[in-house]
């Protein structure tokens, strides 16, 4: 028991920095992402990614690059947008990047 005692304290606090270090790389993935509304594409991508249309969620979020060709938008208006607040788009085609975003999403690990 004393042995427990003894290393308990810099045992649970390695766990908890490990799990901050493990957890940061997810938070900083977040940023710069731009969030992409579907609606207009959705029966193209559940047709491209052979799934039913409902099952496909509204919208995602996808790096500046990715949203700028599916809405078919300046990246630099997008990044703008990002500068004052989160920045949003409405998806007017389908990529294959697009697609991978959304089987990502889904949480499926199909490949088409």
């Amino acid at each position: 028991m004393k042995v427990f005692k003894k290393y308990a304290i810099p045992l649970l606090a390695s766990v908890f920095l490990i799990s901050l270090v493990c957890a940061y790389p997810a938070a900083a993935q977040q940023q710069g992402m731009v969030s992409v509304d579907l609606s207009a594409v959705r029966s193209d991508i559940a047709k491209n990614l052979n799934v039913k249309a409902d099952q496909l969620p509204q919208s995602v979020q996808a790096p500046v690059g990715v949203a700028a060709q599916a809405c078919d938008m300046d990246a630099k208006d997008l990044a703008d947008q990002m500068k004052s607040g989160q920045a949003a788009c409405k998806a007017k085609t389908t990529t294959q990047a697009l697609n991978q975003i959304v089987l990502r999403q889904m949480g499926s690990s199909q490949k088409y």
